[in-house]
């Protein structure tokens, strides 16, 4: 188990420096971005970027998950070099073809992007979108050199790529939208530019690793997996990304823009899940035939439980603190999005554990139907609770969602490839923990001075984590027992 633990921690680490790199030019730029646009400009660059998220997801057609499947199962290099042949080049074909249709479409998505309950002011997002519509392209392309070079675990090489983006994305938004003064057209050629130059590099680190022939048998394969999964991809996107556009309908674009800075802040907790997400699911893919493979899903779900929630519960903490000394006080508020965020992350992202059994059995078809139900349960909350408490309502349906997907996950996959997890436990650990939380975080909001807030938060941090100790080693001695009995 130690080699394992080793292992998918290295990978872990490799993948979350490139990550947390970014978000720490994310945090250098946050106090100069939050000086220059206000809460509305925040809005619109989030509704466009939503969107334009949206269209990846389309084009991607989740193909990835197949390519993913299928790379593992074949054990010959031979085979596995026409699967990525096969797939890169269809990937650039997908590209083009919806770069093109986007931008085709500009006009039109704009009209769908004014459609709102209180039409006060219309807003031309065209221009935006046609920017939007070339990094599409790169972006696609960027993202299969990326999932390329996560099958072959080359963590240091993904981290590089990431890292180019980062970099020069950070440079290009200074000089676009400081120096040059762009605004918010300063944000997206940036974005395109440095895609561009991560895709030219990533052809580079992956270039040796095709070959000249494709296969239609092949993309069919891919295909057969990935299709059954793909509603499950399109309402799990729904899940996450659809109350933005009930706040653009039912609220203001400062709400729009307060949400996108609390999911920034969030994403200090994200990246490390990300990170971990990243290393574990080759990880997990390439132990499914190993004898013991149960207990390392079992053992990694407690390990990702007790570290995760406690980081999470510092992030939250220390959130308001940290916005106080990032932004300006228009942004303050924010703060209360970004706890309800965190814990929507924590549990979205146990989901990749607990449902392992769904995907190693096959049956995909019941990753849709759950995402299908938690998408309905979600659009409902949206709807009852944006127009009553805007921003927060958007984050709380989320998290609601985010709670009904985690059981479901479970309790399906379980009964498809029982592992056992502790899954009760586990929540009885997060409940404390996030109980704790909530109490300090009530004693935080009657502080004013920022040098209490932090030294309150670093407390709090502290006596958590002593707190997820205590349930690690209780855990790990519930392990060693069983193993002298039924070894």
């Amino acid at each position: 188990m130690k080699k394992y633990v080793k292992r998918l921690s290295k990978d872990s680490m490799l993948y979350g420096f490139g990550t947390a790199i970014g978000q720490l030019f994310s945090f250098v730029l946050a106090p100069i971005l939050t000086a220059v646009f206000s809460p509305t400009e925040f809005g619109i660059i989030s509704l466009l970027q939503t969107s334009f998220g949206f269209m990846i997801m389309i084009a991607l057609a989740n193909l990835s998950s197949g390519v993913y499947f299928y790379y593992f199962d074949f054990k010959k290099d031979s085979q596995r070099k026409v699967v990525l042949t096969t797939s890169i080049i269809f990937h650039f074909i997908l590209a083009l073809f919806f770069s093109i249709l986007l931008w085709s479409l500009s006009s039109y998505i704009s009209s769908l992007l004014n459609i709102k309950k209180s039409m006060d002011e219309y807003i031309d997002y065209s221009y935006f979108i046609e920017i939007l519509s070339i990094g599409l392209f790169f972006s696609i392309i960027d993202t299969q050199f990326k999932n390329l070079l996560r099958m072959l675990r080359k963590p240091m090489s993904f981290t590089i790529l990431t890292l180019i983006y980062v970099l020069s994305n950070f440079i290009f938004i200074l000089i676009l939208v400081i120096w040059l003064e762009k605004g918010i057209e300063g944000v997206f050629i940036a974005s395109v530019i440095s895609t561009a130059l991560s895709s030219l590099i990533g052809l580079f680190l992956v270039k040796n690793e095709f070959g000249k022939e494709i296969s239609f048998i092949y993309l069919g394969l891919f295909f057969s997996y990935a299709l059954p999964q793909f509603p499950s991809v399109f309402f799990n996107w729904g899940i996450a990304q659809s109350n933005r556009y009930f706040i653009n309908y039912y609220s203001e674009l400062s709400e729009q823009g307060l949400y996108a800075i609390g999911l920034k802040l969030a994403s200090i907790f994200l990246l490390f899940t990300v990170a971990f997400r990243l290393a574990w699911d080759p990880f997990a893919l390439s132990v499914k035939d190993k004898e013991d493979a149960k207990i390392i899903y079992k053992k990694f779900y407690n390990y990702f439980m007790l570290f995760f929630t406690w980081l999470g519960c510092s992030v939250a903490v220390f959130s308001k603190p940290l916005l106080i000394l990032l932004t300006p006080v228009s942004y303050h508020e924010a703060y209360i999005l970004s706890i309800i965020l965190v814990f929507a992350f924590l549990i979205k992202n146990t989901n990749n554990i607990l449902g392992l059994g769904i995907s190693l059995t096959k049956k995909t078809k019941y990753i849709s139907y759950i995402q299908f139900i938690v998408f309905s349960i979600t659009i409902l909350l949206s709807y009852i609770l944006i127009p009553l408490y805007h921003s927060i309502g958007a984050a709380i349906s989320f998290l609601l969602g985010s709670l009904i997907q985690g059981y479901l996950y479970y309790y399906i996959s379980e009964k498809l490839y029982r592992v056992e997890y502790d899954f009760w436990k586990m929540n009885f650990y997060f409940l404390i923990m996030i109980s704790i939380m909530i109490i300090s975080v009530y004693f935080i909001d009657s502080l004013n001075t920022l040098i209490y807030l932090f030294i309150f938060a670093t407390i709090v941090s502290s006596f958590l984590l002593a707190i997820s100790i205590l349930f690690f080693n209780k855990i790990e001695k519930e392990f060693t027992f069983k193993g002298n009995i039924y070894g």
